[in-house]
C-alpha cells in the first residue's frame, strides 16, 4: 500500500508485468531491466511451489545464519516486489557477501549456493554491449552476469547494487566485503553512482593494506 497507483493502473505486480511488451530479439543485446527479477522470482515460485519470500528464507537466509530476519514487499496479492523491495540488515547485507566470498558455503558447513555458480558470475558471460543505464558508469571491461555485476577491476571485484544506493561489494582478491545502505535523493544518478563505485573499491582494498 505505500506504492500509489498512477491513473488507470490496475494493481497487482503479476499483471504489470503479463502486460509488457517484448523489447528485443532475446540474447541479441543487454539490457538492465528490474522486472527481469520481478519474473525470476515469479518462476522460482512456479517451479518450488513456495512463495518466494518463503524461498529466500528456507534456502538462503537461515542457512546463511542470518542474524535478523528480512521482510519482503508484496503487493494486493502477496506477490513479491522481488526488484526492489527485500529489507535486510546491514551486518545481514554483508554476511551475505561473505557467504560469496567463502564460495557459497555457510556457518554449518552447508553448501547454500553452488560453487560452480558463483564462479560462473565471476568469469561467464561477456561485458555487456549496452551502455545505458547502470552500466554507463562502469568501465567497459565490467560485466553483468546473473543478476549481479562484475566491476571490470584488476581485482576482479563484483557486487550487488540496489536502487537509493545499496550496494554490498565483494572482493576475492583482499578477501573483504564491504556493504553500504544510502536514502539517496534520487533514486541513481551517474555522478553519486561513480563516485560511490570507487569508494567501494577503494575500502576494499584500503582495510588490508
Amino acid at each position: 500500500g505505500w506504492k500509489a497507483l498512477r491513473p488507470g493502473e490496475e494493481p497487482g505486480i503479476a499483471r504489470f508485468l503479463a502486460s509488457l511488451p517484448q523489447s528485443g530479439e532475446h540474447g541479441r543485446a543487454f539490457q538492465y531491466c528490474s522486472a527481469n527479477t520481478d519474473v525470476l522470482a515469479w518462476i522460482l515460485e512456479e517451479v518450488t511451489g513456495l512463495r518466494f519470500p518463503e524461498l529466500w528464507s528456507q534456502r538462503l537466509w537461515a542457512p546463511m545464519g542470518a542474524e535478523f530476519d528480512a521482510l519482503m514487499t508484496v503487493d494486493a496479492h502477496g506477490f513479491s516486489l522481488a526488484s526492489g523491495g527485500g529489507c535486510v540488515s546491514l551486518r545481514d547485507l554483508a554476511r551475505f557477501g561473505r557467504l560469496w566470498l567463502d564460495g557459497g558455503v555457510g556457518p554449518s558447513g552447508q553448501q547454500v549456493i553452488p560453487a560452480e555458480w558463483i564462479n560462473d558470475v565471476r568469469v561467464g558471460g561477456t561485458p555487456p554491449p549496452d551502455r545505458t543505464a547502470m552500466g554507463s558508469v562502469l568501465p567497459p571491461t565490467a560485466g553483468y552476469r546473473n543478476q549481479v555485476w562484475r566491476s571490470g577491476d584488476d581485482d576482479g571485484c563484483f557486487f550487488g547494487w540496489g536502487i537509493y544506493g545499496q550496494y554490498v561489494w565483494i572482493n576475492p582478491v583482499t578477501d573483504v566485503v564491504v556493504a553500504k545502505q544510502s536514502t539517496q535523493r534520487d533514486a541513481s544518478d551517474d555522478a553519486t553512482s561513480r563516485a560511490n563505485l570507487e569508494l567501494l573499491g577503494r575500502l576494499s582494498r584500503a582495510a588490508v593494506a
